[in-house]
């Protein structure tokens, strides 16, 4: 018994010395790492933010409410926090993915989730705006009308829709259509459109083309 007893003993003492920083002092933070791609957020407020936390003891951090905090931001998906003892602290970070530009109120992100940062001064991004249908029904007619417009390789960089008024801005287009007709119509616009490119209709700068008309279209 008394053998098994220093048996023990002996491995404390072992243990204990190579684990001596968290038995025997006080673990502070020295380092914070952050890991994950950030393209919007505003990198040097978050490090200033966690660099609040050097000399802070580690074990005595509330992981979820740093947690919480971090996720406050719009850009934050997602955060996670891991100790590396003794003394870093590892911040992983998932950034939202914006998809489009809802109403200019607020973005809308790969998954749809509505979100509103402190500014909304992304460039080149989708514009999409109604009044009278929700962010996913228009979501999924943006992705309607695109596969539509690939066919003559025009790409759409702003949708509106006002009850059954739809108007589609291209690069070189704004089309107006009446949604209950939108397919018919921009069908038939593609089936002539070699022809238009090719006729002394076409102009420099964003052309206005109506396909609201019974049949065929006019351009201004």
């Amino acid at each position: 018994m008394k053998r098994i007893l220093i048996f023990f003993t002996f491995l404390f003492i072992i243990f204990s010395i190579y684990n001596y920083d968290i038995f025997f002092k006080s673990n502070t933070v020295k380092e914070i790492v952050t890991e994950g791609n950030s393209i919007y957020l505003d990198q040097k407020l978050l490090n200033k933010n966690l660099s609040d936390l050097i000399g802070t003891e580690i074990y005595s951090i509330n992981l979820r409410e740093l947690k919480t905090q971090l996720e406050r931001d719009p850009w934050i998906k997602s955060a996670q926090i891991i100790i590396d003892s003794p003394n870093i602290l590892v911040v992983k970070i998932i950034e939202r993915k914006p998809m489009f530009l809802w109403n200019r109120k607020q973005y809308v992100d790969d998954e749809g989730i509505l979100f509103k940062p402190d500014e909304l001064n992304l460039k080149n991004i989708l514009i999409i705006e109604s009044s009278s249908d929700n962010h996913q029904f228009m979501y999924k007619l943006y992705k309607d009308l695109k596969i539509l417009f690939s066919q003559i390789d025009l790409i759409i960089n702003k949708i509106n829709k006002d009850d059954d008024m739809l108007i589609i801005s291209t690069s070189k287009y704004k089309f107006s259509v009446r949604y209950s007709m939108y397919q018919i119509k921009i069908e038939e616009f593609i089936t002539v459109y070699n022809q238009f490119i090719n006729s002394k209709m076409t102009k420099k700068g964003v052309q206005n083309i109506d396909l609201r008309y019974p049949t065929g279209f006019a351009v201004q």
